[in-house]
């Protein structure tokens, strides 16, 4: 992956000027515009919707973007995007794109990279199958995928919460290899913590009232953990949902310490920090939620399953305005879990949703799945007829390669298992 801080230097563009004909010692004019002062030094690329997509489907990004927004695909094709508003824009993803880093021009700056794979078949899931566990039982890690290694980050055991991180090599064919002890640790020990990579940063909100981040070094090593001094949430919960949208950092519901409707958000700089968390005025989930999935869906921030008093099947979501800010949250029509399904885990694959695992009769071995209309509007949920071999509670799902793992549990486990994504007949 290319490094960010590559792509933004200075000696990078002035070597591919010089490398297109440019005649810096008689100024020569080839046509090339010398002047590396950014054009849009607030631009930044911070999420991709859904980074897993077929040819043709138009995916959102969210960040800073000026006009001329271009979309850069790995595979060396350009697409023109779509502003919806400063914070918010589309593509539509070329049939030619590939697997690796995309980044997108906004304003003559040019901003990223994010990892994105354009998938050639047609996604289905498959058997799943038992695959080496992490060294620790982990009740309710956060989970991580970055460049080439996979984090169980946190989480507790018998004796209590952990600040111990576990990483695993990821292959390039998709295997992911055996856990083992990372050299870097949590500052406080977390448990139902999320993990969520913001520009150069792996940032882990929740468990506590303090959020910590990590560098992330280019081969997707981590550096040292630091809590930041100015940054806290208003109300220190766990199990809860984070989201980026526009530029934007959402904390939504979570134990905190009883269920909580409360939205906070943080406000992104163009350098990869958070600002203070604030409440979103005007902005509360229908039904307060903890363990439960939030994914970010065309013009809606969706939230699934969960439990209140009992397991929801409901699902509610929020219009995202142009300015990539939040309307109020309403139940979605016509979209409902099968059945009720807390400590539910999402995962985006191309048009389609999974909701994997959770806490209900028979859930935690069974996988549902809506599709995405072209609007992306999501429709209602079935049960497929695959379900995993263990069951897994607060679990999460990552897709790696042409694989679907499913990663840890409520009650302290170490088994990972994952399932084929590309079982569908050609």
């Amino acid at each position: 992956m290319i490094a960010r801080q590559e792509i933004r230097a200075t000696g990078m563009l002035v070597a591919l000027v010089m490398g297109c004909g440019q005649n810096a010692k008689n100024g020569v004019d080839s046509g090339i515009d010398m002047d590396l002062t950014p054009r849009c030094p607030t631009c930044q690329l911070l999420a991709v919707a859904p980074a897993l997509a077929s040819a043709n489907q138009t995916i959102n990004l969210e960040g800073t973007f000026a006009d001329p927004v271009v979309v850069n695909f790995p595979g060396g094709i350009s697409q023109s995007a779509t502003m919806l508003g400063p914070h918010r824009a589309t593509v539509i993803v070329p049939d030619t794109a590939t697997t690796g880093d995309l980044t997108v021009t906004a304003g003559g700056s040019l901003v990223g990279p994010l990892e994105f794979r354009r998938v050639s078949f047609t996604p289905e899931i498959g058997t799943f199958q038992g695959y080496a566990g992490t060294t620790t039982a982990r009740a309710q890690p956060a989970i991580a995928a970055v460049g080439n290694r996979l984090y169980a980050i946190g989480g507790s055991d018998s004796v209590g919460a952990l600040t111990t991180i576990e990483e695993a090599i990821i292959g390039a064919d998709g295997s992911v290899g055996a856990f083992t002890a990372s050299s870097v640790g949590l500052t406080t020990g977390r448990i139902g913590a999320r993990a969520k990579r913001i520009g150069d940063y792996l940032y882990v909100v929740g468990g506590a009232d303090s959020v910590e981040r990590a560098a992330i070094h280019a081969d997707g090593s981590l550096g040292p953990f630091a809590a930041l001094p100015d940054v806290h949430l208003l109300t220190a919960r766990a199990n809860l949902a984070l989201a980026v949208v526009g530029n934007y950092l959402y904390v939504m519901g979570g134990a905190a310490p009883e269920t909580s409707t409360r939205v906070e958000r943080a406000a992104i700089g163009v350098d990869g920090s958070l600002g203070a968390f604030e409440v979103v005025p005007d902005v509360t989930t229908a039904a307060g939620r903890v363990y439960f999935s939030a994914e970010v869906i065309g013009s809606y921030l969706y939230v699934l399953g969960g439990i209140n008093i009992q397991s929801q099947n409901s699902v509610e979501r929020a219009k995202i305005a142009a300015d990539g800010t939040l309307g109020r949250f309403e139940n979605a029509e016509g979209c409902t879990l099968s059945s009720g399904r807390d400590r539910v885990a999402s995962v985006r694959i191309a048009g389609d949703l999974y909701a994997v695992g959770g806490q209900a009769p028979s859930a935690p071995f069974t996988i549902e799945r809506a599709s995405i209309d072209a609007s992306g509007t999501l429709g209602t949920f079935s049960l497929l007829t695959v379900h995993m071999s263990t069951s897994h509670k607060d679990s999460t799902g990552v897709v790696i390669g042409d694989y679907l793992y499913v990663l840890g549990g409520l009650f302290g486990t170490a088994s990972v298992e994952r399932a084929p994504i590309n079982a569908a007949p050609p």
